[in-house]
């Protein structure tokens, strides 16, 4: 997030995310701020994945550029304050969470990407 950590994690608390995270990377946590790809990629390297493995669901075309410029695919979920904003280059638009789906993921999913579910 663009947020400090504090207020990131209000946030997270108050929609029941807090517990589902394996980590938060927040604004004090890398040098530069989004478009900058700094977050997503400090991100990546917390979880120990390559970027090209990662999906970033993104809010702002700035979210976006920032997402790209990490070399990982993005999902935009336009917010009431963003939906008129250019999202190109996003691999998916969604007209919310709820259209974020598994079988969304697994079609984003990169094509040599190891070991497949089943």
């Amino acid at each position: 997030t663009n947020s400090v950590r504090d207020e990131a994690w209000i946030v997270l608390e108050r929609i029941g995310l807090h517990d589902l995270l394996d980590t938060v990377v927040a604004r004090e946590d890398y040098a530069a701020a989004k478009p900058a790809p700094d977050a997503w990629l400090s991100a990546a390297q917390r979880l120990g994945v390559v970027p090209a493995e990662c999906v970033v669901v993104e809010d702002t075309p700035r979210g976006l550029a920032a997402g790209l410029a990490a070399g990982m695919r993005v999902i935009a979920v336009p917010s009431e304050l963003t939906a008129d904003q250019d999202f190109t280059g996003a691999a998916a638009v969604l007209p919310s969470l709820d259209a974020l789906t598994p079988a969304l993921l697994e079609r984003l999913a990169p094509a040599s990407g190891g070991a497949q579910g089943g």
